[in-house]
C-alpha cells in the first residue's frame, strides 16, 4: 500500500466538496415539484463545475506513475461533526472510456459500506426517487457492531444521496449530493447521518510519458453529524476509525474498476 503514496497530490486541508459543490436541497413534497428540483439540482451547469474542480485540484498529476489515494481531515465549525476529504487518481492502459465509466459509477454507488473493525449487522438501501435515466436519489440505514471489544457497542448510520451523470465522447462525470430537507427525515434514533458530496471524472488523456490512457479522477468529502458528543462510547471508536474508513472506501472504488471494466490494467501496481 506504501506506493499508493508516492505520487500523491499536495491536497488542500480546507479542500471541502460540501462548501465548493453542495447545492442546498430541499426537496418538493408532490412528484411534480420534485421532478423539478431534481432536474434544477442535476444542471449542466453543476457537471462543469464538478469538472472544474477535479482539473484544478488535481493539476500536474504524473498519471503514468503509481496510483495516489490521499485521505485528510478538513476543519468543520460544528464540534458535532466531523468531515473528510478524499483524493483519488489513477490511469488505466485500457481506452473502453465507456467501460471505465460504468465501472467506476457502480464502483461509487456500491462503495462506503465497509468499516474497519466494525462489521455491518444489519444494511437497508433504497432508490426513493429516478425522475430520469441518469439522476437517482437513494435512502440507506446500516448498523454497525464495533469489533475491537469485548462489549461491542452498536453505531447507526443513515444517508440520503442524490447522483447523477453525464457521458460524452470524451469523458464521462458523475456527481453526488445531499439532501438537506426531504420526505425521508432521518430517524430520532440514528446516531450518525452521513451526508457525502463529491464527483468522479474518466477521460482519455496524453500522460506524461506520451501514452494515452484512460484517467480517473475523484474528490469525495464525508461530513458525519452526531446528536451526541465525540466522547459517547457508542461514537468514540467508530469516529476514531474515519480517516481509515474513507481509505477503505477509496481503494474499493480502485479495486472495483480494475476488476471489472473491460481489458483494464493498473499502471505501475
Amino acid at each position: 500500500m506504501q506506493s499508493f503514496v508516492l505520487n500523491s497530490p499536495e491536497a488542500n486541508a480546507e479542500l471541502n466538496m460540501c462548501s465548493l459543490l453542495h447545492t442546498y436541497t430541499h426537496l418538493g413534497r408532490t412528484s411534480h415539484s420534485r421532478r423539478r428540483d431534481y432536474l434544477a439540482l442535476c444542471a449542466d451547469s453543476k457537471a462543469e463545475l464538478a469538472v472544474q474542480i477535479l482539473l484544478r485540484e488535481t493539476e500536474g498529476m504524473n498519471y503514468a506513475g503509481p496510483p495516489s489515494i490521499v485521505t485528510r481531515f478538513v476543519p468543520v465549525p460544528n464540534p458535532q461533526q466531523q468531515a473528510l476529504t478524499t483524493v483519488a487518481t489513477y490511469a488505466f492502459d485500457c481506452l473502453d472510456l465507456k467501460s471505465v465509466f460504468i465501472s467506476a459509477c457502480n464502483a461509487v454507488l456500491g462503495c462506503g459500506t465497509e468499516w474497519p473493525e466494525h462489521t455491518a449487522v444489519s444494511q437497508v438501501g433504497e432508490v426513493v426517487d429516478k425522475p430520469q435515466g441518469n439522476i437517482s436519489y437513494a435512502k440507506t440505514h446500516t448498523c454497525y457492531r464495533s469489533t475491537a471489544s469485548d462489549h461491542p457497542t452498536d453505531v447507526t448510520v443513515e444517508s440520503r444521496s442524490l447522483m447523477f451523470y453525464r457521458m460524452s465522447d470524451s469523458y464521462g462525470i458523475l456527481v453526488w449530493d445531499f439532501a438537506d430537507e426531504d420526505l425521508y427525515p432521518v430517524k430520532l434514533e440514528t446516531k450518525v447521518k452521513r451526508d457525502i458530496v463529491g464527483a468522479a471524472m474518466v477521460r482519455r488523456e496524453l500522460c506524461h510519458d506520451g501514452v494515452e490512457r484512460v484517467v480517473y479522477r475523484s474528490i469525495c468529502t464525508k461530513r458525519q453529524s452526531f446528536a451526541s458528543t465525540a466522547t459517547a462510547p457508542e461514537l468514540s471508536h467508530f469516529l476514531d476509525v474515519a480517516e481509515e474508513g474513507a481509505k477503505v472506501c477509496g481503494f474499493s472504488v480502485f479495486d472495483h474498476i480494475r476488476e471489472h471494466a473491460s481489458q483494464t490494467r493498473m499502471i505501475s501496481v
